[in-house]
């Protein structure tokens, strides 16, 4: 089943030139890899959709096997009120399948653990199970998220996606067009690009939508802002598996002037294009944001 964390994403702050990802609970900071970034999603949506007290909920858990000589870490354990472990997490990279065999390890984990309750997870994916007598099954007793929550701008500063320069007209904008363009009612795939560099004022390793205007074609689209930077729309365009071409347009300036040009960038080459043509919003606070108008008006902007 498609994961319940998938809408979810962990806190980054700056740490001299690296961007690290924030543990809310724990209060520290972690490399910025692939298995935490989806431990991180998971504790996100603890913490905001369910009703675990985050006193409940414990990382990195010592279990010590009996063939093993170092102990190994349970990636998450959620605890009922009586301290005792009730549902094993087990965080999977975006990139590895889950199969029996993951599932075996985390059942090997919990022999000694004792949860109720076994998740697999890779951000993408979630296969739940039942333990007991040291047999685990598929479940269909699950932990549901409860009505979505309010998400200030505040939540997505902490995340990457907005910076602290941001005009106070274009907050109330800002915030709902973040809140429907990562909604979970919208069905293209979310995935964690993972980039090394990037010629804009903001890192472009990040989360993005990803869209399939036609068989040939896929743009990945985010928002991306943080400390002091402009808030930025990035899109890559990827044609058969290659990518393409760049596209990003920094929105504080184009809400202040509307000849503000954004960027092109295809095989080395630069070009500008005024961002109202590109752009299919007025940044008026009562518009209604559309994903698949803003997809073939970028995809245009490629022609």
């Amino acid at each position: 089943m498609k994961s319940v964390a998938m809408e979810h994403f962990p806190q980054v702050v700056s740490d001299g030139n690296l961007y690290r990802l924030y543990n809310p609970i724990l209060r520290k900071r972690y490399k910025n890899r692939p298995e935490e970034r989806v431990r991180l999603c998971w504790t996100e949506f603890l913490l905001h959709q369910t009703g675990v007290s985050r006193t409940r909920i414990g990382f990195e858990t010592p279990v010590q096997l009996r063939q093993v000589e170092k102990d190994l870490r349970a990636d998450l354990v959620i605890y009922t009120d009586t301290l005792k472990p009730k549902i094993l997490i087990e965080c999977k990279s975006e990139s590895v399948r889950l199969t029996g065999e993951t599932a075996e390890q985390a059942a090997r984990y919990n022999r000694k653990l004792g949860a109720s309750q076994l998740v697999l997870t890779n951000g993408v994916e979630d296969l739940w199970f039942d333990y007991e007598n040291g047999l685990i099954q598929e479940s269909e007793n699950r932990l549901e998220p409860i009505a979505d929550f309010e998400r200030p701008i505040s939540y997505w500063q902490k995340r990457g996606f907005c910076s602290s320069v941001i005009s106070q007209n274009m907050r109330e904008w800002y915030k709902r067009l973040l809140k429907t363009f990562w909604s979970r009612e919208q069905s293209r795939k979310i995935r964690y690009l993972d980039f090394k560099e990037s010629p804009l004022q903001v890192p472009m390793n990040h989360y993005y939508r990803v869209f399939e205007p036609d068989p040939d074609n896929r743009l990945a689209v985010t928002f991306a802002g943080i400390g002091e930077s402009g808030n930025f729309l990035i899109a890559l365009l990827n044609k058969k598996g290659v990518n393409q071409g760049l596209f990003w347009a920094d929105l504080n300036r184009a809400v202040k002037n509307p000849g503000y040009a954004a960027t092109i960038m295809t095989s080395g080459r630069q070009k500008e294009v005024p961002a109202f043509t590109a752009l299919p919003f007025s940044f008026s606070e009562k518009e209604q944001f559309d994903s698949d108008k803003l997809v073939r008006c970028i995809m245009k902007s490629f022609d």
